[in-house]
């Protein structure tokens, strides 16, 4: 939005910033531990990872499920998550460093 006297607010210099949301499908509640300590050391551009849901049931798709009991043997019950985490100045590429533009 522009500044007063109708010139343009500057562009903050601190990197990007933003919410990413995940989702994500395991074989038990371990695999939604395992994304969490994943993120969390493994990645420093996302900070603050929660997890908004985990359900355990039939994963989509799986035949010989009828009501959530198995009438064969490849049924599983597999957990579904989602998650969110922000964004940090950590994400910031310098790839632009490369193409000045010149007067």
């Amino acid at each position: 939005a522009p500044a007063a006297g109708g010139a343009a607010a500057p562009a903050t210099s601190g990197g990007p910033s933003g919410t990413v949301t995940f989702g994500g499908i395991g074989y038990d509640y371990d695999a939604v531990a395992a994304w969490i300590q994943r993120i969390e050391s493994g990645i420093p551009s996302f900070s603050g990872l929660w997890v908004a849901n985990a359900s355990k049931g039939a994963s989509a798709g799986t035949s010989g499920t009828t009501g959530g009991t198995s009438s064969g043997s490849s049924a599983r019950d597999n957990v579904t998550f989602s998650s969110t985490a922000n964004i940090t100045a950590l994400a910031k590429s310098k790839r632009d460093a490369g193409f000045k533009v010149q007067p």
